[in-house]
């Protein structure tokens, strides 16, 4: 019985654990080269030490003595970090403000101390009035909100550049990072919600999720490389300057006869070379290749075939698969062989670019086209 009657500050207990020794681990995989995790493991450690509240509330301790809830209270803090590493680790150029959204939580964090140690007077009668404590934990809901709308554009604008210089982009997009915060606020808000039913199922089902989420966040944050941009990293010294002269941040409204000639040396070199064969090619491959920049190249593409680079390479992949699944004389091959002949990482990938481009999974176009040639 005081198993179960426990089994909820166990819960906590294990995810502090858990996440002090991953949020220490992260800040030392920090020292290696592409991986940047100082700010993911300066969270993880927030999140695992934000248990410590409802450990001691569980246990009966903040009873005497009340001010222990608000030192290890990091809300204010969370999402403004996950947006640091999120910054941190994609392929778009770090902006110098991302740091103003720690401000918030560094004036709660100075107030939460004068009140707790009494250094100014009246300031720990302003610290537990109603209104403040008001402002405080509804005003946190909405910045996290704020901050969460912020990641997933940014994560967004992210995934876009990436599949304009990479063609695999497995673990590059951030796709769990998106989802951990979308997760992450839809479960804020439910609880929020809930605040108003005591139950003892709620709460453990509360704490697996929270301490679910540490899991998640952990073994994901390690896995994550920064996605560098290859654009910024090409040497471009031997670059013709009429070419990185013209080099513009955004695409040109209308297509130029210089796209068109660009497009049709980037199809002639993909086509010549089958450069669609790397599963690994990137923009920064081919813009050595043919002697351009690789931003003139990004642009040149979007404009002219309304494709990202990655969706402009898969046609390629998929002109190739097509003209292996209409082939009786490979009637032996696997889809995933077939896919990874020409070019695809994973069956997954390939099913799903092919779809897309023809309307048809490899299956059903072949079978199509069996029954047509019949």
């Amino acid at each position: 019985m005081d198993i179960i009657n426990n089994i909820i500050p166990i819960l906590f207990i294990l995810g502090l654990i858990q996440g002090l020794v991953s949020g220490i681990l992260l800040i030392w995989l920090n020292q290696k080269e592409n991986c940047s995790t100082l700010f993911l493991g300066i969270f993880v450690l927030a999140f695992s030490i934000d248990y410590i509240a409802p450990i001691l509330k569980l246990l009966d301790i903040t009873i005497y003595y009340p001010q222990l809830n608000f030192l290890f209270d990091f809300r204010w803090l969370m999402f403004p970090l996950f947006y640091l590493y999120v910054k941190q680790v994609s392929i778009l150029p770090k902006s110098k403000n991302m740091y103003y959204y720690l401000i918030p939580w560094m004036v709660m964090f100075i107030i939460s101390l004068l009140a707790y140690f009494k250094v100014i007077n009246g300031i720990e009668n302003l610290w537990n009035s109603s209104w403040f404590m008001i402002f405080y934990y509804r005003g946190s809901n909405v910045f996290d909100i704020f901050m969460a709308v912020k990641i997933v554009l940014f994560i967004n604008k992210h995934s876009t550049e990436t599949k304009n210089q990479y063609t695999s982009t497995k673990l590059k997009e951030l796709k769990w990072a998106k989802l951990f915060v979308l997760c992450g606020i839809v479960f804020i808000l439910a609880m929020h919600i809930r605040l108003v039913v005591t139950n003892f199922y709620l709460d453990l089902f509360e704490a697996i999720v929270n301490v679910g989420f540490l899991y998640w966040v952990s073994i994901y944050g390690i896995r994550q490389q920064n996605v560098l941009s290859l654009i910024s990293e090409i040497n471009v010294d031997n670059i013709p300057i009429k070419c990185a002269t013209k080099i513009i941040e955004h695409p040109p409204k209308q297509v130029t006869d210089e796209d068109i000639t660009l497009v049709e040396k980037i199809e002639q070199y993909i086509t010549e070379q089958k450069a669609f064969l790397m599963p690994e090619l990137t923009i920064a491959d081919v813009s050595k290749s043919i002697n351009e920049h690789p931003k003139r190249v990004s642009l040149a593409i979007n404009a002219v075939t309304k494709k990202n680079f990655k969706s402009y390479i898969n046609s390629f992949r998929i002109k190739a698969a097509k003209s292996i699944l209409e082939d009786d004389s490979t009637a032996n091959l696997s889809i995933e062989g077939i896919g990874s002949e020409v070019g695809f990482k994973s069956k997954s990938v390939f099913y799903a670019a092919f779809k897309k481009e023809t309307g048809f999974t490899p299956h059903n176009f072949k079978t199509q086209s069996k029954e047509s040639y019949n």
